[in-house]
């Protein structure tokens, strides 16, 4: 329906792990793989739930954010440091 293409991936962690997704992804990045990526974090517990998105590409522009694992932490609320 969207056209998405290419890599696609589901992990499952017991927190939100931002080293390994910033090295999962630039590393995509790094050997061409993908030219953006939409990724995030989705924590259920029975009715309540918390969830973060980020639209990740190789390059930055202007007033963007560069994708890092302390950009991702710093953004996420719920990260305990």
């Amino acid at each position: 329906r969207h056209h998405f293409k290419g890599e696609n991936a589901f992990f499952v962690f017991p927190r939100f792990d931002s080293n390994f997704m910033a090295a999962y992804i630039n590393g995509l990045f790094e050997n061409n793989q993908i030219t953006n990526c939409l990724c995030g974090w989705i924590d259920i517990l029975k009715e309540d739930y918390y969830s973060v998105l980020f639209l990740a590409e190789p390059e930055n522009r202007e007033n963007s954010i560069p994708f890092t694992a302390l950009n991702m932490n710093n953004l996420n609320p719920q990260h305990n440091g």
